[in-house]
């Protein structure tokens, strides 16, 4: 009977012959010390898989099997090999088993990141478009609210309502900014920077942000290499790790943020491709918090997941941390197990060049009146509306179009100096980059500020030149009005 022969052969069969490569995968020091060895020590044929292939081979009295298998390494480590075997049944009677097995753990870990990186990737498209479409919207209802607060006296009901409209905008700004982060389609504003001073800068903020039974330890290299990426951005990366790291500790524990410098070479990237040979500045951020099992490592950095309660917490943190070290160039990654703590890891590659110091702004004055001939261009409708209306409100002339063909008929047109553009970047048809280079033709000295809230490849380089600036989806009317006034006070 069948289940006799497969009792027969669980018990039965044994390795007659092994090469010593296939001996040191399961942890012997050669062939010789598996001569002998029953099969069922390292495969249970009784059960499963195996069960259905062996119960086939004795129908049919011939295998030729080709598969993967999943196996659990004497260390606790899960290990994948692809397997060959093939064998002959004579009369009833099995003769021989052939077999080759070949370790693909690493091609299997490799192929496991590639796929994590493109539903990053994914997700991240996702977040930038929806932030992008948000951002026009909290642009009209920002800008009408604070029209509206001009017409009310402070101590008036309709003021304070209105003002809590303005200031759950601009908490709903905080909010799609985060996604756009993670998106990578925020403005950054690059510049090389010492890490180091961005660190100790931060410390009596960071002791402030994190509790009193939480212990802070700051360790820097001394001679640091430079960085090039955006100083606001790092300190909102470091705030929250930092914060991440003081909410993974239930009570009493420590938080260290470490900069230190790393030469990468090409064995030390090997266990992560998204990572380069070369020199990286480091910043790691570790805690002696709880820590996190595999699951939860592989979601940390996803909008929205966390492990926090809903009231303490929206899981945009990490994924903001993630959007802004990819967008640097740099790349992050996180050790941790469960009650050993975690460390998040950045690796910046070291930047070229002199350190490049930051100016600080003074207070700033309301805008005067201005005067002059403003190109507007938006596709957005009710953005448009609302530019146009306070742009006038403040004494400007103001051409409306809602793309960039419309505006180029606009200025055929139109017979007066036009003294500046302000366009939207992102448009269907033509973009803000491509209608500034066909108006530059004919207007080489044309003023231009580009408006977006959704960072594309072409900002960088079209906001290098003194004759154009930038303006932030969503913006505050006083923003809009001083950069207007800014750009054309000069003409």
């Amino acid at each position: 009977p069948e289940d006799q022969q497969l009792e027969h052969l669980h018990r039965n069969l044994y390795f007659a012959e092994c090469n010593d490569a296939l001996a040191r995968l399961h942890g012997f020091a050669s062939g010789q010390d598996m001569r002998g060895l029953p099969l069922r020590d390292l495969f249970d044929i009784s059960q499963g898989k195996n069960l259905i292939l062996v119960r086939q081979f004795l129908r049919s009295g011939y295998l030729v099997l080709e598969g993967e298998s999943l196996e659990t390494a004497p260390d606790g480590q899960t290990r994948y090999f692809l397997n060959s075997v093939s064998g002959v049944v004579v009369n009833g009677l099995l003769l021989r088993i052939w077999g080759s097995q070949r370790e693909i753990t690493e091609q299997r870990r490799l192929e496991s990141q590639l796929r994590q990186a493109q539903k990053m990737e994914a997700i991240g498209r996702l977040a930038g478009g929806v932030a992008h479409d948000f951002n026009n919207l909290l642009s009209v209802i920002h800008g009408y609210t604070e029209i509206l607060l001009r017409r009310f006296r402070p101590g008036d009901p309709a003021y304070r309502e209105a003002d809590q409209v303005l200031t759950a905008t601009e908490r709903a700004a905080a909010l799609t900014q985060q996604l756009l982060a993670f998106g990578r389609k925020q403005v950054l504003v690059p510049r090389v920077i010492d890490l180091n001073s961005v660190v100790k800068d931060m410390d009596h903020m960071l002791r402030r942000l994190i509790r009193e039974d939480i212990d802070l330890g700051m360790r820097t290299e001394p001679e640091l290499w430079l960085v090039r990426a955006d100083p606001a951005q790092m300190e909102q990366v470091i705030i929250n790790l930092a914060v991440n790291a003081s909410d993974a500790i239930p009570s009493g524990g420590r938080v260290t943020i470490e900069t230190r410098n790393m030469f990468l070479d090409q064995s030390a990237v090997r266990q992560d491709p998204a990572l380069t040979p070369g020199h990286y500045v480091v910043l790691s951020v570790s805690d002696t918090g709880i820590g996190m099992d595999a699951e939860t490592r592989a979601r940390i950095f996803e909008p929205f997941f966390t492990t926090k309660e809903l009231t303490k917490g929206t899981g945009l943190g990490l994924a903001t941390v993630y959007g802004i070290v990819q967008q640097s160039g740099g790349h992050i990654s996180v050790y941790s197990e469960p009650g050993h703590g975690s460390t998040f890891k950045i690796y910046l590659p070291r930047a070229e060049g002199k350190l490049e110091p930051v100016i600080a702004l003074g207070k700033l004055e309301p805008p005067p009146k201005g005067s002059g001939t403003v190109l507007l261009v938006e596709d957005d409708a009710a953005v448009r509306g609302l530019a146009r209306e306070v742009l006038q409100e403040q004494g400007y002339t103001v051409l409306a179009a809602g793309s960039g063909a419309e505006a180029l008929q606009a200025v055929e047109s139109h017979a007066e100096k036009i003294d500046l553009l302000l366009t939207d970047v992102i448009m269907p048809g033509m973009a803000g980059d491509e209608l500034v280079e066909h108006l530059r033709l004919r207007l080489p000295e044309l003023k231009v500020v580009f408006v977006s809230g959704y960072a594309n490849d072409s900002i960088p380089k079209i906001i290098t030149d003194g004759h154009t600036a930038f303006l932030q989806k969503p913006f505050p009317v006083e923003d809009l009005v001083r950069k207007v006034y800014e750009m054309t006070a000069g003409r």
